[in-house]
């Protein structure tokens, strides 16, 4: 593989690295507002 080629790869795996990172972060915070709201819930109605 050409290194020019081999640089554009890389490129490409960093952008949808990052794209990834911030799909998960996105998840991440939903699932952390899910278990609070759940918190709140057992705790107002055990």
């Amino acid at each position: 593989m050409t290194f020019a080629l081999w640089r554009v790869v890389q490129g490409v795996r960093v952008v949808r690295d990052q794209r990834n990172a911030v799909r998960f972060r996105q998840l991440d915070g939903i699932a952390k507002r899910l278990t609070s709201l759940e918190k709140a819930l057992q705790e107002r109605d055990p």
